[in-house]
């Protein structure tokens, strides 16, 4: 999630800041500036959608005055100033939109995304590697250098972007030349 609360997937964001020169770029949504270091992991619950009509219960919600924290009304307890933590029971921080988290926890988090990511790329890598394309870009190594990387037992963050970047630039390649291609009515696979 970026400063301005926009939600992006991670590797679509990283991609998107790394392909500039500078250390920030514009949300394609409300244009305010994106920082690297301002970006913040959001962890979504599937919620009931109600249809009109039907019956819902609602939780009254109290809070402390000058506190930023809600806890459910039968929960409230006088006092309860400090943030709460993400090991705290989940029917209260569920509604909290800010929580501490200890150094195990956030590593917690990192790795889990980690491997998301790494999942991501596998996943994609894969599909990609089975079109059937030419090798457009210097007799052969460009592919050669992505397979070479999908293939690796460990693949790190940047070199995950860059294989990335590689394969859309294949692909907008390969698509150009075979519409190129397709006009002159040259057969080029």
């Amino acid at each position: 999630m970026t400063r301005c609360g926009h939600v992006y997937c991670w590797p679509c964001l990283l991609h998107y800041l790394s392909l500039t020169a500078h250390s920030w770029r514009r949300c394609p949504i409300c244009y305010e500036a994106i920082h690297r270091s301002d970006l913040k992991s959001v962890l979504t619950e599937a919620k009931t959608l109600y249809r009109r009509g039907e019956r819902i219960t609602m939780c009254l919600m109290r809070r402390e005055k000058n506190c930023l924290f809600p806890v459910p009304q039968p929960l409230w307890k006088k006092g309860i100033i400090a943030p709460l933590s993400l090991s705290d029971d989940k029917s209260v921080t569920c509604y909290q939109k800010l929580l501490t988290a200890n150094t195990e926890q956030v590593e917690a988090i990192l790795n889990r995304e980690e491997q998301q990511l790494q999942r991501q790329l596998s996943e994609e890598g894969e599909t990609l590697l089975k079109l059937r394309c030419r090798p457009l870009v210097n007799g052969g190594r460009l592919c050669r250098t992505m397979k070479a990387w999908l293939t690796a037992s460990h693949v790190t963050l940047p070199q995950c972007l860059h294989v990335k970047t590689m394969f859309t630039l294949l692909i907008h390649q390969y698509r150009s030349h075979h519409v190129t291609c397709s006009l002159t009515k040259r057969r080029i696979l």
